[in-house]
């Protein structure tokens, strides 16, 4: 089918017509701007990049609602050690918005801890956001965790841009609490922004005011703020993923950041038998005063599945005892993480190949030699093999009348031309000593 391109000039009324459609579209998209920034939906478009999240970490899926439960999985993926945290790569079910796989900071004891949630593309931010402020499920709630964030607190909006993520929020933000609540309903909030490598720094808004002093304890915010700012509450120890609730297998891939003596820690994992089944010393990229970071991958050999649990502690330089910075209820399998099969070299038995394959083991066990002429050397290829995929040989090997037969592989291969199946190309061999 063919498309003509007319060259005639239109009409005059056509003309007219064009020029009165595009004015009421203009008129169209100027009404659909002025509307497009939405306090609600979390990310303002116009005013800066929205975040996206890279690929990598554990994998796993949540709850649509955001809550999580025991049993999600944690198995070695592709990550970057040093990034301080690396949601996972987005889905996509029933081609509605991509679910990416994220995490939340609540409290343990006085110091951050992740859990894991799933949010909806492209509001990414937003909705971590959300989920923060919703709260910690039953499940973590049995295991300690606990927000500082006053209950009712909305987000209004989030405006990313030059990596620093504005987070306006309600007035009941800043309620009640002292000193240390208050800091710690900001590094909740920053913690969680900043696990998207696009955001580095936060911005806080109290309903669409900046926020220079915050709460009644006048804490500085005159400026952006990210998670230096608040080393004080995140434990020396901080095990990113796996996550509070996280299903792992052998080998599992634990990583995160560390501020310890001479940068040594140890992770230990304990099975449903309270056995432990691994406990190795690692060793972040720095420590004793800079936090750095780390990412190990950490085989183990459980006696039992079920919940089981991840200490991560350090040894005390004065007297060797340890000390432990935070522990991560997990549910520990004693299966191994299966491997993508390999692809099958398998071929179809009928194939000019596999019958080739047969009858070069025949010759083989009855002692018959790969075929040549007399006085010349016999080079033989697989059918399916050219010079770019020649990689291993394939063809029997031996002496014919007068001649040699040679396995074509590897770079002698790569500089030979494609032979059909079952032909062999003769070339003069050399003279015998």
């Amino acid at each position: 089918m063919s498309t003509e391109i007319s060259t005639r000039r239109p009409s005059h009324r056509l003309r007219r017509a064009m020029v009165l459609a595009a004015a009421a579209l203009l008129a169209s998209s100027a009404v659909t701007a002025c509307g497009s920034k939405t306090g609600g939906s979390g990310e303002s478009s116009g005013t800066g990049p929205s975040s996206t999240p890279s690929t990598g970490a554990t994998t796993g899926s949540t709850a649509g609602n955001g809550n999580t439960t025991p049993g999600q999985s944690s198995s070695p993926g592709s990550g970057t050690a040093g990034t301080p945290s690396t949601p996972s790569a987005p889905t996509t079910s029933g081609g509605g918005p991509r679910q990416v796989r994220t995490g939340v900071y609540f409290l343990h004891g006085e110091k951050v801890s992740p859990a894991p949630r799933t949010v909806a593309t492209p509001t990414t931010a937003a909705g971590a956001l959300r989920a923060l402020l919703a709260g910690p499920n039953r499940y973590e709630r049995s295991h300690g965790r606990t927000t500082a964030i006053p209950s009712g607190t909305k987000l209004n909006s989030v405006v990313v841009g030059r990596h620093i993520a504005t987070v306006d929020l309600s007035g009941r933000y800043d309620d009640g609490g002292g000193s240390l609540s208050m800091q710690a309903r900001l590094a909740q909030v920053v913690f969680t922004a900043t696990r998207f490598p696009s955001i580095q720094k936060v911005q806080f808004e109290l309903d669409g005011k900046p926020v220079t002093a915050f709460g009644g304890e006048g804490i500085v915010l005159d400026e952006p703020v990210g998670r230096a700012d608040f080393e004080d509450l995140s434990p020396l120890v901080l095990v990113e993923s796996p996550m509070i609730g996280d299903t792992i297998r052998t080998p599992v891939r634990v990583w995160g950041t560390a501020n310890t003596f001479e940068a040594t820690l140890r992770l230990k994992i304990t099975d449903a038998a309270g056995r432990t089944v691994a406990n190795p010393y690692v060793t972040a990229t720095s420590g004793t005063g800079t936090r750095g970071t780390f990412d190990v991958t950490i085989p183990y050999k459980a006696t039992r599945s079920g919940a089981g649990l991840l200490t991560a502690y350090w040894e005390s330089p004065e007297d060797g005892r340890a000390v432990i910075e935070d522990t991560v209820p997990l549910t520990v399998m004693n299966g191994v993480v299966k491997a993508p099969p390999p692809r099958s070299r398998r071929r179809n038995p009928s194939s000019p190949t596999a019958v080739r394959a047969t009858a070069i083991t025949a010759r083989r066990a009855s002692g018959a030699m790969v075929r040549s002429s007399a006085g010349s050397r016999g080079v033989c290829w697989n059918g399916e093999r050219s010079s770019t995929q020649a990689d291993r040989g394939d063809v029997d090997h031996g002496l014919g009348a007068g001649g040699q037969g040679l396995v074509v592989a590897g770079e002698a291969a790569m500089q030979s031309p494609l032979v059909p199946a079952g032909h062999c190309r003769s070339s003069p061999a050399p003279p015998r000593r």
